[in-house]
C-alpha cells in the first residue's frame, strides 16, 4: 500500500483552496445608477385608465433636496448669536445661571455673542462671573462690553462698543 507524502498533499491541498476562491467567488455587484437604455428602445405606453396596473421593470426615482439646517437655537431675550464658524450649520447655545452672579454658557459653531447684561435675571450691580465655553471672564459692573468674540483657538474676548460717529 502506497501512502501519500507530504509533497502530494500540499499541492493538493493547494489546488483546492484555489479553485475555491476562482469558482467559489461571486461578481461584484455595480454600485450606482442603471446603465443608459439605447436610443432605439420603445417607450412603455401609459397604464390605462381602466385597466388593472402592472408594476414598471424598473423602481421609480426619488430624489430628495437636503437644505441645511439654519435654525437658530430657542434662546432668551439677552442673548444672541452674531455669528457662526460655519454658516451652514445651527449655532448650539446652552445657559446656565449657577449663582446669583455666575453665568455659565456653552457654545458650539458660534463665532461672536451678544449678551444684554441689563436683562440678565441676575444681580446686575456687581461683577459678575462670566464662564464662556470653560473659560472664566470677569464682567465688571462698568463694563460696557455686550458682544463676546471667539478665536479659532477657542479663545473668548470682550469686543468693545464702536464709538458713535460723529
Amino acid at each position: 500500500m502506497r501512502r501519500f507524502g507530504a509533497t502530494a498533499i500540499v499541492p493538493l491541498l493547494l489546488e483546492t483552496t484555489l479553485a475555491g476562491f476562482l469558482f467559489g467567488c461571486e461578481r461584484p455587484q455595480r454600485v450606482g445608477p442603471p446603465p443608459a437604455e439605447s436610443s432605439q428602445a420603445k417607450p412603455e405606453p401609459p397604464p390605462s385608465a381602466t385597466g388593472p396596473s402592472v408594476p414598471s421593470a424598473h423602481p421609480p426615482r426619488i430624489y430628495v433636496h437636503l437644505t441645511p439646517r439654519t435654525d437658530e437655537p430657542d434662546l432668551p431675550d439677552y442673548v444672541r448669536v452674531l455669528a457662526r464658524f460655519r454658516p451652514d450649520e445651527p449655532p448650539d447655545v446652552r445657559i446656565e445661571i449657577t449663582s446669583p452672579t455666575r453665568l455659565v454658557v456653552r457654545t458650539r459653531n458660534v463665532r461672536k455673542l451678544w449678551i444684554d447684561r441689563d436683562r440678565l435675571p441676575m444681580e446686575t450691580g456687581q461683577s459678575l462671573v462670566l464662564q464662556l465655553d470653560g473659560q472664566g471672564i470677569e464682567w465688571t459692573a462698568g463694563s460696557t462690553v455686550r458682544e463676546f468674540e471667539r478665536s479659532i483657538n477657542g479663545d473668548w474676548t470682550g469686543t468693545p462698543p464702536e464709538p458713535p460717529q460723529p
